[in-house]
């Protein structure tokens, strides 16, 4: 019926499940939450999962909507209401609306922690304010 799980319980009221080599969601009553769609699907993480599909990197919520489009080249679990997307080579950051709040300007970004984050664009590195805005230079 079903190749693996990636939980061995419940968690956000849904199990990961592999079957045909995609992954996809399950409720406690057996019924599916999301397609077997997805190449991976990553833990929830303030009530949004990463997923992948071919390429290409969005998140869907516990009822198993796409709330950001699978459209990324690559991203990172939500830090601080904050995730890291790249697109076209570059890093920005996304709320957990999908909006993206930082461009994807950057060649190199780390999630926030305090309330900032380092970034490195042009062969500078620094610190960024979840508005995007330069704090200081990273020594």
């Amino acid at each position: 019926m079903y190749e693996e799980s990636y939980e061995p319980y419940f968690k956000n009221g849904s199990i990961f499940l592999s079957k045909e080599g995609k992954s996809g969601l399950l409720n406690k009553s057996n019924k599916n939450i999301t397609p077997f769609i997805y190449d991976e699907i990553g833990h929830f993480n303030l009530g949004l999962s990463k997923v992948k599909i071919g390429h290409k990197f969005g998140f869907i919520d516990s009822l198993g909507r796409a709330i950001v489009p699978i459209v990324y080249d690559d991203c990172g679990d939500f830090r601080e209401g904050l995730a890291l997307i790249k697109t076209n080579g570059k890093w920005g950051f996304i709320d957990k609306t999908g909006q993206v709040v930082v461009p994807c300007t950057y060649d190199v970004a780390f999630s926030f922690s305090g309330g900032y984050a380092m970034v490195k664009k042009d062969g500078k590195q620094f610190y960024i304010n979840k508005k995007g805005e330069f704090v200081k230079n990273y020594k």
